[in-house]
């Protein structure tokens, strides 16, 4: 049932629309969602597999013979630490541009680390879980018009698995070896469990339900919440019926809107994750890809010249709003030029708006604090781990400044989790401390792992206390996934951490010895 039934619809115009030069525009385009292993030259396929276990080069080999079955020619295999010998290497531009067939997971696998901070896939120590298996397209990923398929699990076997879905699909692909596009998952019934049980996706329109969304300050407010919670419930279990109440609300919200989506800095994100998996899904028509793609042009047209939109890398740097708005402002950017079919004069715009936030980004990243209002510190500051990763601004983590920030979060919190905070109406609400402590705290752990080997640490081990043997509560995990993705937290395959006690299950948070 879409959860927006018994809706009126009133079409929605911004207050002053603001005038467009007609040059600056998008076009129709019709996302091409499935991936051709069977080119040759600069288009041909790679495959890329793990350096830590030999068991990958085979798993990897098979899914070349599959090809080569089909095609006449294997695709090249080779070991992500030949492509990213560290793990800030970004991916060669030219493999970019070719179609990957990538095993593993983000705990053994560097091309997925910045796909995974960016929300295109969530394949690590904890999903799948156990034996399960990801296999999925991920469409366009780099903005080069190249696909890759992730053939993922949280254990050799998993991946294992998933190739072995990807040789059966591969047997019935034809001469051009053109694999269609795919999301198939199995999930550790744990994992699986825990997901269905989660509150804030429920299949039902239930009274409980309603009254949540009531909690909606703005009138797009939850239309926008439920696009992107509905859709990443879909990605991480398969459940069309997840994607089709999304689908349902973008299309109610399409419809209301006029001149675009209005002052949204606070909530862009959630739904610029959404909207490319419902697309590459084929959720959407070619017609309700382009009036999106247009209501979001309108939408950083208007908001270009607003007062969060920073363009500068130099004080004043401002405090959350600044922060967190530039960076949903750059994610708006980088869809309508990397993923939408812009305008040779929408892509100089677009090349314009994501270096000045760049800029902006970088500075506080260096600042390491606000110097307008220092109580929204910790939560602007979270911003940075995903700009870092997702946008392979890697000089944050090795320049140290990450870590930096994760020792200041880290002295307003106990091993617990509870923070005293430093003031604020947000702090003093306890709405930003848990999340932003996980987030700085283990993301900042990838610059300093040793080696490349995979471990269980997952998700769960980030709310694991010195207090508790037992495993965290269902909540407090999909909260992490959902909200703030603490798996974003887990870049690495541990967390370099003190147990107060000898017993495995234990988890303290090491204390700086910095002032």
């Amino acid at each position: 049932m879409p959860l927006c039934m018994g809706r009126s619809v009133r079409r929605h115009p911004m207050s002053s629309p603001v005038p467009r030069d007609p040059a600056v525009a998008v076009l129709p385009r019709s996302p091409e969602r499935a991936t051709a292993l069977g080119q040759t030259g600069a288009r041909a396929a790679v495959i890329v597999y793990p350096a830590a276990d030999p068991a990958y080069r085979a798993l990897a080999e098979q899914v070349a013979a599959a090809v080569a079955a089909q095609c006449g020619r294997p695709p090249e295999c080779i070991a992500d630490t030949a492509l990213l010998p560290e793990r800030s290497t970004p991916l060669p531009d030219g493999h970019r541009r070719r179609p990957l067939v990538v095993l593993g997971s983000l705990n053994t696998n560097r091309v997925l680390l910045p796909l995974y901070a960016n929300f295109l896939c969530s394949t690590d120590a904890v999903y799948p879980g156990g034996d399960g298996y990801d296999l999925r397209t991920l469409v366009n990923p780099f903005g080069t018009g190249s696909n890759l398929i992730l053939a993922g699990g949280s254990s050799l076997r998993g991946v294992a698995r998933a190739v072995e879905q990807l040789v059966a699909v591969l047997a019935q692909s034809g001469p051009s070896a053109t694999v269609p596009w795919l999301l198939k998952v199995e999930l550790d019934p744990g994992i699986a469990a825990d997901l269905a049980r989660w509150p804030y996706t429920s299949l039902e329109d239930t009274t409980a339900l309603q009254a949540l969304r009531a909690r909606g300050l703005q009138f797009i407010t939850e239309p926008i919440r439920l696009i992107g919670a509905y859709t990443l419930m879909w990605s991480w279990t398969g459940d069309v019926r997840y994607a089709q109440v999304a689908c349902d609300q973008l299309r109610w919200l399409n419809t209301m809107m006029v001149d675009g989506y209005g002052d949204w800095h606070y909530l862009a994100e959630r739904f610029m994750r959404a909207v490319p998996l419902l697309i590459a899904g084929g959720f959407l028509t070619d017609a309700e890809v382009e009036r999106t793609d247009h209501l979001l042009l309108l939408t950083a047209l208007a908001n270009q010249d607003e007062w969060w939109r920073m363009r500068l890398g130099e004080p004043p740097l401002g405090h959350r709003h600044h922060g967190k708005g530039t960076y949903e402002f750059l994610l708006i950017a980088r869809y309508l030029r990397d993923q939408a079919r812009p305008t040779p004069a929408l892509h100089q715009l677009c090349d314009r708006w994501i270096a000045e936030c760049c800029a902006f980004l970088d500075a506080i990243a260096v600042a390491r604090l606000d110097d307008q209002d220092d109580e929204s510190t910790l939560n602007n500051l979270a911003t940075l781990y995903r700009y870092a990763l997702g946008q392979e601004r890697h000089e944050f983590f090795t320049s140290g400044n990450a870590r930096l920030v994760a020792e200041r979060c880290l002295a307003l919190h106990d091993n617990n989790g509870a923070g005293c905070g430093q003031g604020g109406y947000g702090e003093s609400q306890g709405l930003y401390l848990q999340q932003e402590a996980t987030i700085q705290n283990c993301t900042s752990s990838r610059s300093s792992q040793n080696g490349d080997r995979s471990t269980s640490t997952s998700v769960s081990s980030a709310f694991r206390t010195s207090g508790s043997h037992s495993r965290p509560s269902s909540l407090a995990r999909l909260s992490a996934m959902a909200n703030s993705r603490a798996a974003l937290s887990l870049m690495s395959r541990s967390v370099r951490c003190t147990a107060t006690r000898r017993v495995p299950s234990d988890f303290t948070i090491w204390q700086s010895s910095r002032p």
